[in-house]
């Protein structure tokens, strides 16, 4: 799942952290 982008993160925001959501954009 760290292949999650921007768009994806966002539309999951409710189960993903600010914080993990960031990271996983970063790699």
């Amino acid at each position: 799942m760290t292949t999650l982008r921007i768009s994806d993160v966002k539309r999951d925001s409710h189960s993903w952290s600010p914080s993990s959501a960031t990271d996983k954009t970063n790699g």
